[in-house]
């Protein structure tokens, strides 16, 4: 006696989800920018290395710590608040980080992950250093301002140069007169 089952289509599923995880660990952990994993009461899950250089500490450190408390912005807990409330959220301006006083700008980006009920499960937050792309754009702006200011320059000297000709034109004149 003996009893066979076909479980090639589990072995399938089982390798698809393998492979998915892969993917998501693969994305989660060398994304460029930093990923965190909040729970309901936004407490962190998870953090990737990026995430735990731009809040001073250890992505295991952060575990269970509540991130609206780690960060020091209102204006971010207040991001944070509406995406455990359900609302995505957005927000770009400086941030000092607590442990060294080094000076960010960031854009954050929420989207609560809602269960089939509608209720928020979690949040995912990131975030993105965008300090160099800021000076750089000041940079730029302070070039085009100089570049503007040469121009206008430019332009009084030839309209004073002109002047200086019809002057020492119409002088040359009266001294041989």
């Amino acid at each position: 006696v003996g009893v066979s089952r076909d479980v090639s289509l589990q072995k399938r599923a089982e390798e698809a989800l393998f492979q998915s995880e892969e993917r998501y660990r693969l994305l989660f952990n060398e994304a460029p920018m930093g990923i965190v994993h909040l729970d309901a009461a936004g407490a962190v899950l998870n953090a990737n290395a990026i995430a735990g250089l731009m809040l001073g500490k250890q992505p295991d450190e952060l575990r269970s710590q509540r991130l609206a408390e780690l960060l020091t912005n209102d204006q971010i807990g207040g991001v944070i608040g509406d995406a455990l409330g359900g609302k995505h959220g957005f927000y770009e301006g400086e941030y000092r980080q607590s442990s060294d006083g080094r000076p960010y700008t960031l854009r954050i980006i929420t989207r609560p992950l809602l269960a089939s009920g509608g209720a928020v499960e979690s949040v995912i937050c990131i975030f993105e250093d965008i300090t160099e792309q800021r000076n750089a754009q000041r940079q730029l702006v302070q070039a085009q301002k100089l570049e503007s200011l040469g121009t206008l320059a430019g332009g009084i000297a030839h309209d004073f140069n002109n002047l200086l000709a019809m002057i020492l034109g119409n002088a040359e004149l009266l001294r041989k007169n």
